[in-house]
């Protein structure tokens, strides 16, 4: 392929931004690209090695159909899968053999730009036949999972990725806040350079591949030798325009790109994006110094691996914020207490331990409140300090300014850079030119950069075509005048110690102090709450991975549905967060999970206002995402029916009852299916068990029927009455013991962790009692039963468990604490030597527990 024609000015840092790299107008030449006619399936555009895989010329290819290629009964698929999806990332569609050879390949399709593009390529029937998919990515997960720290983390993902891929280096490359990238972590094979701690320019990975990264998570490049393969034709016949193959595995790469590489000794690569909160936390990249093409369902491992990463990479970072918030809040109370009772502000908060300076990482802080002047640590002279003020009164916005630079917005701070290169500002009240500064000194390091930063790219014998740097040797430079940066944990506390600040100037009375005791309280309950949430979060999505992982025929199913599951549970979440874990409305929650699947043509809603109670929130989402999943797969919503639903509160015998009705019109003929799903199993046992409700579905010929009927415990409508009867109570009473077999009493409120936890206790060969979800319902159970051990969550939507516990011990029952709350936080002295098990499970763990209270382990 002939190089990309741009036009280019000065070499500066954003000329790469320019080029175009999702139209390149040609694949890499080892697989075949076909777009077709989305409704005739007519063959518009083909490149690749059509003669090697498919055994046709380019032109016999070109104006012909499908059908010609791909057996009829893929092709009866084909069509299916366009009813059942966008298609909008690729999806492997099939494995068949396709010529004379019979050479078995890969196959797989996405739409865009008004065409269905196929991708083929070699299957690696070896491969396929010696792994387990997802055993593999169950593995590399437990692995990581096992990393004590963020760097170890890294590291471990690093180690886990080169031993599936096989590739000469794997790398994380974290994106800095000026945009540049550093490898914080590597695994590299003997022989190879290492480049663990290098920094790269921003210009290394321009925005538009930035961009591409963020929508496609996987990007390989086989041989960057290899002469790509030109689409016949150039021109999409849709559109009239190049071909946008942003989503394509075969897209050719960028000239500059295989240039860079080359200079850099690099012969095949693959990169994983590392997303995290929607944005581009880094890259994870392979290099190999031979040509090497991962086969399709490796890449689908490391794919699923790479989002399973940035998952814990969250969960981790945010547990980090959680453990500094909650020390900072405790220091935040002292100080603040101290200062309410102070005639001194100022004296007030640095004359005592803890001080100012031990709130905040830094070597100094300085005071100036009613023109009064303080410090203490390492800080500027005063009179370069008031100057700072007088600075600051102009440049602070909303009272808060911070720099890692001050020289390079203040010049007056070149003269005290040794003290004060990097300040954290707030103003400690209304009136200008009081203000609390936190001081960092300069902190002179040496930057190792891969190459020259100020040579990033170079105009080259291209003429004005801009030319990667030729040297990757490590270039060392030392940085003046900076301090080390403040972190939005500590800005953020230095913000709340301004508005408790404000308040005690204002207020400067006793009723501060308590207030603030009572808030830290709050704090800490709130710190608590949301520790316990989180755990509890990941438990549900560890027993939807297990659940899921049951039902899944393939790892592309198992994918798909495992990241349908997350985003309709983080959908429920999002309401819920949004009402502060209150009341939801339920047409929103409806709307909600059906509007990813159809139109306001295909969606009828219709009933009262009514609002759900946060017990039955999220799991009247998880049962509508089901039957929304079912009508886009196979009901009405594959084709152009419609779905109604509709709902209503009506007084039953002195109690509000909420009915939603669920229909289905003008689909496919439904019948019954003949296996119980995770779909099924789900619209059968959430509601009954977590909201104490009832769940009826039908399979009529003219489309699927579904009623939910729901307590008034659940909802708020016309009128609020206590809650329905629980009849878990009676159920598990009902339950006769059928063996000699220990009988285990299960209660928890989380219908998907309660569920994952019988199947483990059934799998280790006990007798489950249970599970039960309240804990009246749990006490009768204790009372009338004949138990051998109890595993018990802790808190039942809100209900501490003590009562049952010490039923439990007065009957000589032996009990374990199952919880998501930290041991020390949430435990009464009377069961300080309890059991207790935490959340998310490990199955092991389980057993150990309740073969420890059965007797069959002794006790150390």
């Amino acid at each position: 392929m002939a190089d990309i024609e741009i036009q280019f000015g000065k070499a500066d840092l954003t000329t790469c931004d320019r080029e175009i790299i999702h139209t390149p107008g040609s694949v890499q030449p080892y697989g075949v690209l076909l777009v077709t006619d989305p409704e005739t399936l007519t063959i518009l555009q083909v490149g690749g090695a059509t003669e090697g895989l498919l055994c046709k010329s380019v032109s016999d290819l070109a104006g012909s159909n499908l059908a010609d290629i791909m057996p009829a009964e893929k092709v009866r698929r084909l069509k299916q899968l366009l009813f059942e999806n966008e298609l909008r990332r690729p999806m492997h569609l099939l494995n068949f053999m396709a010529n004379a050879e019979q050479l078995v390949l890969d196959v797989s399709v996405h739409q865009n730009d008004g065409g269905l593009i196929f991708e083929f390529e070699e299957s690696d029937v070896t491969e396929n036949g010696e792994h387990n998919p997802l055993g593999q990515v169950q593995a590399m997960i437990a692995s990581i999972s096992e990393a004590g720290s963020l760097d170890q983390l890294c590291q471990s993902t690093t180690s886990q990725l080169q031993r599936v891929t096989g590739y000469d280096r794997v790398m994380v490359y974290r994106f800095l806040p000026d945009e540049s990238g550093s490898v914080v972590a590597e695994t590299v094979n003997d022989g190879h350079a290492r480049f663990f701690g290098l920094r790269y320019p921003a210009s290394d990975i321009p925005q538009q591949a930035r961009a591409l990264y963020l929508d496609n998570w996987l990007r390989i490049v086989a041989d960057i030798d290899a002469v790509p393969s030109s689409l016949i034709s150039q021109t999409n016949p849709a559109t009239g325009s190049p071909l946008d193959l942003s989503h394509a595995t075969l897209r050719s790469v960028s000239p500059i790109h295989l240039e860079y590489l080359r200079n850099m000794g690099v012969q095949a690569t693959m990169t994983i994006s590392i997303i995290k909160n929607g944005k581009l936390w880094g890259l994870i990249a392979c290099h190999h110094h031979s040509p090497k093409r991962l086969p399709r369902h490796v890449r689908a491992v490391c794919e699923l691996f790479g989002n399973m990463f940035a998952l814990q990479l969250d969960a981790r970072e945010r547990a980090e914020a959680m453990e500094y918030r909650h020390k900072s809040s405790k220091l935040h109370s002292a100080l603040v207490n101290r200062m309410s009772g102070h005639d001194d502000l100022a004296l007030g908060l640095i004359d005592q331990s803890p001080t100012l300076l031990d709130y905040l990482d830094a070597d100094g802080v300085a005071i100036l409140v009613d023109d009064k002047y303080a410090a203490i640590g390492r800080v500027p002279r005063e009179s370069q300090v008031r100057a700072l003020v007088a600075w600051l009164d102009k440049h602070a916005i909303d009272g808060t300014f911070t720099s890692n630079n001050l020289a390079a917005q203040f010049d007056l701070a070149k003269d005290f850079a040794i003290e004060a290169s990097g300040v954290l500002a707030i103003s400690a009240s209304r009136s200008p030119s009081d203000y609390i500064i936190w001081f960092r000194p300069e902190l002179i390091e040496s930057v190792r950069w891969a190459g020259d930063p100020k040579k990033p790219v170079e105009v080259g014998p291209h003429g004005d075509r801009l030319t990667p740097r030729k040297s990757f040797d490590e270039w060392v430079q030392s940085v003046r005048y900076e301090a080390k940066p403040w972190t939005e944990n500590e800005i953020e506390a230095a913000t709340h110690m301004r508005v408790s600040l404000l308040e005690v100037v204002l207020r400067r009375i006793d009723q501060v102090a308590r207030e603030r005791a009572i808030a830290q309280g709050r704090h800490e309950t709130m710190v608590a709450e949301l520790n316990h949430r989180v755990k509890n979060t990941l438990a549900t999505i560890q027993a939807l991975a297990r659940y899921t992982h049951k039902s899944a025929d393939s790892l592309t199913a198992y994918v798909t549905d495992f990241d349908k599951r997350i985003q309709a549970m983080a959908t429920s979440h999002n309401l819920l967060s949004e009402a502060a874990w209150g009341k939801t409305d339920l047409r929103t929650i409806i709307a909600a999970q059906l509007d990813p699947y159809g139109s306001a043509k295909s969606i009828v809603l219709d009933g009262p206002d009514v609002s759900m109670l946060t017990l039955a929130s999220a799991p009247l989402g998880m049962v509508l995402h089901e039957l929304a999943t079912n009508a886009a797969k196979y009901g009405a919503l594959s084709t152009t029916g419609q779905v109604q639903v509709e709902w209503d509160v009506a007084n039953v015998r002195g109690e509000n009852k909420l009915a939603i009705r669920w229909r289905e019109y003008g689909g496919p003929p439904v019948t019954k299916p003949t296996r119980e799903g995770f779909g099924t199993f789900t619209l059968k046992n959430i509601i009954p068990f977590q909201c104490g409700g009832q769940t009826d579905i039908r399979y009529a010929p003219k489309g699927v029927e579904c009623d939910i009927n729901l307590g008034a415990d659940c909802f708020v409508g016309e009128s609020e009455l206590n809650g329905s009867a629980d009849d878990q109570a009676a159920h598990a009473a009902n339950e006769t013991q059928q063996s000699d077999k220990h009988r285990l009493l299960v209660v928890e409120d989380e219908a998907m962790i309660a569920f994952m936890i019988e199947q483990i206790v059934l799998d280790a060969g006990y007798e489950v009692v249970g599970p039960v979800s309240r804990l009246d319902a749990a006490m009768k159970v204790a009372t009338s039963q004949k138990l051998s051990a109890a595993l018990i969550d802790v808190n039942l939507a809100g209900d501490l468990t003590w009562p049952l516990a010490r039923l439990l011990k007065e009957r000589g029952v032996p009990f374990t604490f199952m919880t998501g709350y930290a041991r020390s936080g949430v435990l009464d002295d009377e069961f300080s030597d309890a059991l207790v098990l935490g959340k998310p499970f490990d199955a092991n763990a389980v057993h150990a527990a309740v073969a420890r209270m059965v007797g069959e382990i002794e006790v150390e």
